[in-house]
């Protein structure tokens, strides 16, 4: 992840050192019910080393990578 170290970009924000606990998903439109279409709209992570759990929400897309 040395790559991404130093990177500063105004629509992106990279986190290192979490791992993703959980997808919020919500639906897309909650009144069709015969269309349950759910988006991706933040994640649960929780940090390698000290155990602490954050929920973050995103305003735009989300991007999982892992390796």
């Amino acid at each position: 992840a040395d790559f991404v170290h130093g990177f500063h970009g105004k629509n992106l924000t990279v986190v290192t050192g979490t791992h993703v606990d959980r997808i919020i998903l919500e639906t897309n439109d909650p009144t069709d019910r015969e269309n349950r279409e759910y988006i991706a709209v933040g994640v649960e992570v929780r940090e390698a080393e000290s155990g602490r759990r954050a929920m973050i929400k995103a305003r735009e897309e989300i991007f999982l990578s892992a390796g």
